[in-house]
């Protein structure tokens, strides 16, 4: 059985000191996480404010078609007029067929026809400057409508680098998940080395000196300390199974091994556990009947205890 332990308090004090390093780093993802968040949610108002662009910019493109409409209405209108201007000609046509064919007597009503035909193509050179102001303001539209279509594409793609934005975004919180699952993984390697570091081994020696088998029993849970030793600490835990049973044969010395864990330093009396046993002893009756030798067993419980022995002291040391 281990009287003393030394040499593991300077990777005791080193995994202190990882410790804190630890949860800092965590602090520092989770305030990372929550600046993530808060990128997040301005680029998500900035998507709706990209949405608001393209809303305004559909009203105005539905402004411009209704201008288109209004231009196509005034083109048709023109060529109404063209056509009746046409028409106008044609009737001018038939008319001078008419003077043709009564010369002699529509030489008085020439000058009169000549003035109708100047003015008529007056009017038909009016039309024509009509005509060519309802193109000229055809034209004007079809630039509006692409200027407008290039503003929709604009607001498109700042609607497209929002949303690489918001991708890039979902990206960095993903990694700081990933760095804090790292951390928190680092903590409990930590940990773990920490409980198994307070961890000692400890070995307890049966032996059984009689000439019968023994049941022997060992109870880790009676724990009593001692009253000479009124610095012995009593704060330790037994780990793994709190009892045990062994059966040893005559002549027989066992060993069973057992785990200890502190939760400070100081010096611990290790010689707590109780222990059982339970021997039965051939014993031979002479039967006049039969004359055969027949065993008995007697069995005898006994109770004893580790205080009796002399105490089994460990030191647990720390450096503060």
């Amino acid at each position: 059985m281990p009287r003393n332990s030394k040499g593991n308090s300077t990777v005791q004090f080193e995994c202190r000191r990882t410790v804190p390093e630890c949860r800092r780093t965590v602090a520092e993802c989770r305030r990372t996480v929550a600046q993530c968040r808060r990128t997040v949610a301005q680029c998500r108002r900035t998507v709706a404010q990209c949405r608001r662009t393209v809303a305004e910019r559909r009203r105005t493109v539905a402004e411009c078609r209704r201008t288109v409409v209004e231009c196509r209405r005034t083109v048709a209108q023109c060529r109404r007029t063209v056509a009746e201007c046409r028409g106008t000609v044609a009737q001018c046509r038939r008319t001078v067929a008419e003077c043709r064919g009564t010369v002699a007597e529509c030489r008085g009503t020439v000058a009169e026809c000549r003035r109708r035909v100047a003015q008529c193509r007056k009017t038909v050179a009016q039309c024509r400057r009509t005509v060519a102001e309802c193109r000229g303001t055809v034209a004007q539209c079809r630039g509006t409508v692409a200027e407008c279509r290039g503003t929709v594409a604009e607001c498109r793609g700042t609607v497209a680098q929002c949303r690489r934005t918001v991708a890039e975004c979902r990206g960095t919180v993903a990694e700081c998940r990933g760095t804090v699952a790292e951390c928190c993984g680092t903590v409990a390697e930590c940990r773990r080395t920490v409980a198994e570091l307070c961890v000692v081994p400890v070995t307890l020696t049966l032996s059984n000196c009689s000439l019968g088998e023994v049941d022997v029993l060992i109870d880790l849970r009676h724990k009593t300390i001692s009253p000479d030793s009124l610095e012995v600490h009593g704060s330790f835990t037994w780990l793994g199974q709190t009892q045990y049973r062994r059966r040893l044969r005559p002549q027989e010395v066992a060993r069973l091994p057992l785990r200890a864990c502190f939760l400070h330093a100081g010096v611990y009396n290790l010689s707590t556990p109780r222990v059982f046993a339970k021997f039965t002893a051939p014993a031979k009756n002479n039967n006049n009947n039969n004359n055969n030798e027949e065993v008995r067993e007697e069995g005898v419980a006994v109770e004893t205890s580790q205080q009796a022995a002399s105490p089994a002291l460990i030191i647990i040391t720390s450096q503060a």
